[in-house]
């Protein structure tokens, strides 16, 4: 059966799955592409899984820039130096967490060093307690408490 323009609906459903199908397999093969040249560019360097950006990290359309940056944090240290700053301090607020972080480590970003609290506290490492703090803006925030996590498999 044809529509007044002409077409056959069944062929349209078959173009509209063929360019899913397309946007798909361009998808994967940006992201491809981009870990690719970010471990081509590692000149020396030691071409592990950190150097390659996270999934959602860069986009198709990112300048190269953004790309080389995504693929530049080491996700590792900056976790392990957040998660040093919980066992020191016990409790941080994420200002507090930042601020002390740049003292300590130097410039960072604070989104990476926010994201890094988060994969602690999914991982088991912090809990959220019942105080709040406030941030330079006025906002207020949680505060986190640093838990050693209970080793797997061992229930006593």
């Amino acid at each position: 059966m044809y529509t007044s323009r002409g077409t056959n609906p069944q062929k349209s459903h078959l173009g509209a799955a063929r360019t899913a199908v397309d946007m798909c397999m361009a998808e994967a093969l940006c992201v491809l592409t981009i870990a690719l040249v970010s471990m081509k560019r590692m000149s020396g360097a030691a071409k592990t899984m950190s150097h390659i950006p996270e999934p959602g990290t860069v986009r198709r359309d990112d300048y190269q820039t953004s790309i080389d940056a995504a693929c530049s944090v080491d996700r590792e240290k900056i976790r392990e130096r957040v998660k040093l700053l919980f066992k020191e301090y016990r409790e941080l607020g994420d200002a507090d967490l930042y601020r002390i972080y740049c003292e300590r480590y130097g410039p960072a970003v604070d989104v990476s060093v926010r994201k890094r609290r988060g994969e602690l506290m999914q991982a088991g490492y912090l809990v959220k307690t019942d105080k709040r703090c406030t941030f330079p803006t006025g906002r207020s925030g949680m505060v986190w408490r640093y838990v050693e996590p209970a080793p797997v498999g061992k229930l006593f």
